[in-house]
């Protein structure tokens, strides 16, 4: 895609200690898509077993994003709502909200809330991420892009590493994706080594000791409704 601008927060609407690390994740995740449609990538030997169908898929989801952008972009640049549907479409089926949700949140604050509270979270969780996905997406540049072997956690657990070399520093970016055979999903994402999903717990923990899961809710129900 095109350079990461760190410290860039104040440049998208969603205003929080997170929002510059998760433009980063917006941007490596497109970079990456980018680099498969234009052109060859370098790539480590297959992995045995399921690992190597948590790789496909990652790369798989990446391509299909951006053979729909590059033949749409003329309609997706002047039309976020055209956006949001293909991140909806194409990326989001991918991922488990609930499984980050329930991370994001805690066991404690997971546990204290009532079934409704936690389908309300997930709904605004998601949306926040989709329209923050969104807003990268009718950019573009080509990087180079080197997939590593999938590595295996726990069981039931896949790592997809791969290295992103952008112009001053190369970053690593890990994919974590749980479930088997098709049926992988990504449940967090990490920048050199800073998880996505440990980033939100902190940004969310001192809005829910002050206000609980039904303002934490608000609070990005409001911001999600600003953004649209």
């Amino acid at each position: 895609m095109f350079p990461i601008r760190r410290g860039s927060a104040r440049e998208i609407p969603y205003r929080s200690p997170v929002a510059g690390f998760l433009r980063q994740v917006v941007l490596i995740v497109t970079v990456a898509g980018m680099t498969m449609a234009a052109g060859p990538t370098m790539a480590a030997g297959p992995a045995a077993g399921d690992g190597s169908a948590a790789q496909q898929l990652v790369q798989q989801v990446t391509s299909s994003i951006i053979d729909d952008l590059v033949a749409r972009r003329d309609v997706l640049q002047n039309d976020p709502q055209a956006v949001y549907e293909l991140v909806d479409r194409l990326v989001i089926p991918h991922f488990d909200f609930e499984h980050m949700s329930q991370r994001v949140l805690g066991k404690k604050g997971w546990k204290a809330a009532t079934p409704e509270q936690r389908g309300q979270f997930i709904a605004a969780f998601r949306t926040m991420l989709v329209r923050t996905y969104a807003l990268m997406l009718t950019e573009y540049r080509g990087q180079l892009l080197t997939w590593r072997d999938p590595q295996q956690r726990k069981q039931g657990e896949v790592v997809v590493p791969v290295k992103i070399d952008l112009p001053g520093q190369p970053i690593e970016v890990e994919y974590a994706l749980h479930g088997s055979g098709a049926g992988w999903r990504v449940f967090d994402v990490a920048v050199d080594g800073v998880s996505i999903v440990r980033n939100y717990r902190s940004s969310f923990r001192s809005e829910l000791r002050r206000n609980g899961i039904d303002g934490l809710i608000a609070s990005l129900e409001a911001r999600n409704a600003a953004r649209n």
